[in-house]
């Protein structure tokens, strides 16, 4: 992992919710990269279809995981934006983009860091349960 930028996950935090449970760590890990990658293809599947409404559930649904894997706020803004922009009753597809894009590369830093840190946690002996 590139140690010239500020992580974008808090693993204190997670370790915490986790009591320290290395193996429960992996699982809560697991969760978080089998589920938002899923969240991120609907919401650009729903922007591509013009389909709002599941364009604003998908963002609704994301916006907790970011507290899960302690990312600091800015995932879970830019999800409430784009579920605001998908109940505005006039919006294209060229408004949401843009936050669509920032989501994305957000979302693709963190599983590079939660990857990381599986990898530690894997040579250490804990896997998915």
């Amino acid at each position: 992992m590139d140690s010239t930028h500020e992580p974008l996950t808090n693993l204190d935090k997670i370790r915490t919710q986790t009591q320290s449970d290395p193996g429960l760590m992996v699982d809560l890990l697991y969760i978080y990269l089998d589920q938002t990658p899923s969240l991120i293809n609907t919401m650009q599947v729903a922007v591509a279809n013009g389909d709002w409404p599941l364009l604003r559930a998908a963002a609704h649904k994301i916006k907790p995981s970011f507290r899960i894997v302690g990312e600091a706020g800015n995932g879970e803004k830019i999800a409430k934006e784009i579920e605001q922009l998908a109940n505005a009753s006039i919006v294209s597809a060229g408004e949401i983009e843009p936050w669509l894009k920032k989501l994305n590369l957000l979302c693709g830093n963190i599983y590079r860091e939660l990857n990381h840190e599986l990898s530690v946690l894997e040579k250490m002996g804990f896997t998915r349960s």
